[in-house]
């Protein structure tokens, strides 16, 4: 096998990147495997393991690199470094049975924890929307008025309505927070055990 096949199955692997970012990391380990001699299939494997475990570690850094670049303001996001940290777990070439039982235990925390944070969510919206609805009751008991009414409505538009939104946003940022981590602890993982100095 020529290096040609190396890097036409490196360019599958990474088909989740942009064509951009592809083609970055193909020219770069291209350049890298000119500079350095190496000439065969064979040997860009002795130093970078397999197409499937580089494209891991191409993962792991794009994914760290978008996680970076939104916990620091700069261009980032972490939606999209968050996919890209599952497509490194998914290339990573890990036996079936770990790969199965990986998923499984995923998917159970990502349903368990999900649906906490979501039941969470719809009660900060529901506070939020009370005290909307409360303001409302309160105009509608302008007519016949009764002041006792409006003001209890709209304390209540003051209270539970600020209490929600600030509710929701503090649950916004956790959800952000622990997308963090899990990428974090993700690529890290990925990147120990595909580490190879260039």
């Amino acid at each position: 096998m020529n290096l040609s096949q190396y890097f036409s199955e490196l360019r599958q692997k990474l088909k989740h990147l942009s064509d951009a970012e592809r083609e970055e990391a193909i020219a770069f380990y291209s350049e890298y495997a000119s500079e350095a001699g190496i000439d065969s299939y064979e040997a860009m494997v002795s130093r970078f393991g397999s197409p499937r475990k580089l494209a891991a570690a191409i993962y792991a850094e794009t994914a760290t690199k978008e996680v970076e670049g939104s916990t620091t303001r700069k261009k980032g996001n972490i939606s999209r470094g968050f996919w890209i940290g599952m497509a490194a777990l998914v290339s990573f070439p890990f036996s079936f049975s770990a790969t199965i039982a990986l998923f499984c235990i995923g998917f159970a925390l990502i349903i368990s924890v999900g649906s906490i944070l979501f039941s969470f969510i719809i009660a900060a919206f529901s506070i939020a929307a009370a005290g909307v609805w409360s303001l409302i009751r309160g105009f509608m008991s302008i007519y016949p008025f009764n002041a006792g009414a409006f003001l209890m409505c709209l304390g209540s538009f003051l209270i539970l309505t600020p209490v929600g939104c600030v509710f929701l946003v503090l649950l916004l940022k956790l959800v952000k927070k622990m997308m963090t981590a899990i990428i974090t602890s993700v690529t890290n993982y990925i990147q120990r055990r595909t580490t190879h100095e260039v």
